[in-house]
């Protein structure tokens, strides 16, 4: 087992260290190839005591200047941030980057700054308000990344089918 970003699992598969993967797509390569798992929201997340705690949305022009947390460029969601906050033209005050999403959200549970990841990150922690944010497509899509011109071995197919079932039930993830 490898983990890392989208962007490392990617490589690996290019380099053929590792016949497929679990990534966010979609890929960089074209000699890349995906089948779609699921999709994701990015929300704004802040702790309960934050003073944006409840509310439901938020338009993403009120990000600019909002001090926040933000998971490392390597990250896919970084990416999508990056190219929406370059599109609308906003700079959110990033105190911090850090490629770890549980260090990340225990960050934000403990101050005053607000992050965005994926809203699957925090379903089950009642201590984060979690706001979608308006006026932007932040929508994450996963799925088996493989190399296009590798044949899976039939322990490699039944390893897929197993994860098409397991996420056709809907399990919530961690954040990738």
């Amino acid at each position: 087992m490898k983990l890392g970003t989208s962007t490392d699992i990617e490589q690996a598969i290019l380099e053929r260290d590792i016949d497929l993967g679990l990534a966010f797509l979609p890929p960089d390569s074209e000699d890349s190839e995906y089948e779609a798992l699921f999709s994701d929201e990015v929300v704004l997340v802040v702790s309960k005591k934050h003073p944006l705690a409840g509310m439901a949305e938020l338009p993403i022009r009120q990000l600019n200047g909002l001090p926040c947390a933000l998971p490392s460029t390597g990250f896919s969601t970084r990416r999508l941030l990056d190219k929406h906050f370059a599109q609308e033209k906003i700079s959110p005050k990033i105190l911090l980057e850090i490629n770890d999403i549980p260090a990340l959200l225990t960050l934000v549970e403990r101050g005053s700054m607000g992050t965005l990841v994926s809203r699957r990150a925090v379903e089950d922690r009642p201590e984060f308000s979690a706001i979608s944010i308006t006026g932007a497509h932040l929508l994450r899509e996963a799925g088996i990344l493989k190399h296009r011109s590798v044949y899976l071995s039939a322990a490699a197919r039944a390893f897929v089918d197993l994860m098409k079932l397991d996420f056709a039930s809907d399990n919530p993830l961690p954040e990738i």
